[in-house]
């Protein structure tokens, strides 16, 4: 072309671009993405040459990822670890790929550094690789080279393939897989329904919803195969108590619902590693039973690690005890978690092993006014049991105990109720009341609250904070001037339930 040329690109008729230079020699039109294309060629030419690993880079040619190594790392497997792998599976040859290399530019550094960190494969899961000691590793897999570095993309050549890890999600679906967690599966499972629609769901799991995910770290307890079988046959013994066989479906499923729906916590951040068994003192499910990561520990038979968390096997089930408890059940109050007061303070007072107080100690009730009206009250959250009839005993503790020259009784009111614990109110009324029931002076005294207290149905599955529970409410009945007979402190044993059917 001449000097003083000029360029024009025109859209619809008009001039977009205009350029005027001194000389033109050619003009090229290239892709927007072709030096990143390019880029790509070229270190899959480098991948290619390396013949330890020739293997696996036509298995990443066949699935289309030679095209975006960029910015990537690859843990490639030699030739002799993959030989036994399916080259004509592509859904085989897909998850393996993505299974071994890292959305992330990853060299390996010296024993200096760190002893560990993780690796995030192209699906999610994320490897330990270690640095430290005469051998450098990803999950359990050696490296035989390492940092082959071109433009920017890393390879890593390893003894053998990374092992694909389940998550959770992937754990509690398997139908095929028979280990200890078969029965908890089957469980599980059982709570799958297909709606008119054809859609499929699962309360338990969309309770989460995300358990697929990777980044999650979820503690699921799971009973072993004896524990899980046992656990579903009592409660199913205990909710099927006729032979009408409409209702056994809904039982059925309602076992099963309550074996398996506090076992998954979600612990939100990763907090336990093999090398480094740590869990925090307590934690929650989702629908409020609370562990104690001691009481893990000494239950624990065994333990497993999936890609966003930790299987724990135990061959007991504790917060079913209360449910599977033959005879009375025992409310020690010094042991009653957070107590509901009005118009007093409430502290636990222990005694010495000669006292008649049965457990540590007791719990006391002490007013904050001396107002006729304001009474001194308490409520006593009575735990999930299972359905029937009790007789509701109360133990209490006369003032004498911590004086004894005080030989005053307690004029006391007692009212059963259903409080709902998401409003903080009243939402039935008393089931069972007794009113101006007066303690002995100098000994203990056991108060029959009620004797034929119904627990329903519903109440086995209470979820804390979320639906009704039952409490026992303690009223102090004594007024200001009649202090000098009742004492208007007063303190609680413990509380009995005792089945009567």
């Amino acid at each position: 072309m001449a000097s003083n040329d000029s360029i024009y690109f025109y859209k619809s008729g008009q001039i977009v671009f205009k350029r005027a230079t001194a000389q033109i020699d050619s003009i090229a039109f290239v892709p927007i993405d072709y030096y990143e294309i390019k880029n790509n060629e070229a270190i899959f030419s480098e991948v290619k040459a390396i013949p330890e690993i020739s293997l696996f880079a036509s298995i990443l040619e066949k699935t289309g990822l030679h095209k975006s190594l960029a910015n990537r790392t690859v843990w490639a497997p030699t030739n002799e670890a993959l030989a036994n792998v399916d080259t004509t599976n592509r859904a085989t040859l897909d998850s393996l790929v993505h299974n071994h290399i890292s959305d992330a530019f990853q060299l390996m550094y010296s024993d200096s550094f760190e002893e560990m960190y993780y690796g995030r494969m192209l699906n999610g899961k994320s490897y330990k690789i270690h640095y430290r000691g005469p051998v450098h590793k990803i999950h359990d897999c050696n490296l035989v080279r390492e940092n082959i570095r071109h433009s920017n993309c890393v390879i890593h050549i390893i003894d053998k393939p990374i092992p694909y890890v389940m998550n959770v999600w992937e754990y509690l679906s398997q139908t095929t897989l028979d280990d200890e967690a078969t029965a908890f599966r089957e469980s599980v499972q059982s709570l799958t329904t297909v709606d008119a629609r054809g859609v499929t769901s699962n309360e338990l799991l969309a309770t989460f919803g995300n358990l697929n995910l990777e980044r999650s770290d979820f503690v699921v307890v799971i009973p072993t195969k004896r524990a899980c079988t046992a656990a579903f046959n009592k409660l199913y013994g205990y909710l099927h108590v006729n032979n009408d066989t409409a209702s056994e479906k809904k039982h059925r499923r309602d076992s099963h619902w309550l074996l398996v729906r506090d076992q998954i916590v979600d612990q939100k951040v990763v907090s336990w590693y093999p090398e480094k068994p740590y869990l925090p003192e307590t934690m929650t499910s989702a629908f409020g039973q609370t562990y104690k990561s001691q009481d893990l520990y000494e239950d624990s038979v065994s333990s497993m690690d999936l890609s966003n968390g930790r299987i724990v096997f135990v061959d007991t089930i504790r917060h079913l005890e209360l449910i599977f408890a033959e005879g009375d059940i025992t409310i020690e109050a010094e042991e009653v978690l957070n107590p509901k007061n009005t118009n007093s303070v409430t502290k636990v007072v222990l005694t010495d092993t000669s006292s008649y107080v049965s457990g540590k100690g007791y719990l006391k009730c002490e007013p904050t006014t001396i107002s006729d009206i304001q009474r001194v009250s308490l409520y006593v959250p009575v735990p999930r049991v299972r359905p029937g009839h009790y007789r509701i005993l109360v133990d209490i503790v006369p003032p004498s105990i911590e004086d004894s020259t005080d030989l005053r009784t307690n004029n006391l009111n007692f009212r059963v109720y259903t409080v709902d614990t998401t409003k903080q109110g009243i939402v039935a009324k008393e089931t069972a009341v007794l009113s101006g029931a007066v303690s002995k002076p100098a000994t203990l005294t056991r108060i029959t609250v009620a004797e034929n207290y119904y627990f329903p149905y519903v109440g086995i599955f209470r979820i804390p904070g979320q639906t009704p529970i039952e409490v026992v409410r303690i009223d102090n009945n004594a007024r200001r001037n009649e202090t000098s007979i009742h004492d208007r402190t007063f303190r609680i044993d413990k509380i009995i339930l005792e089945r009567i059917d």
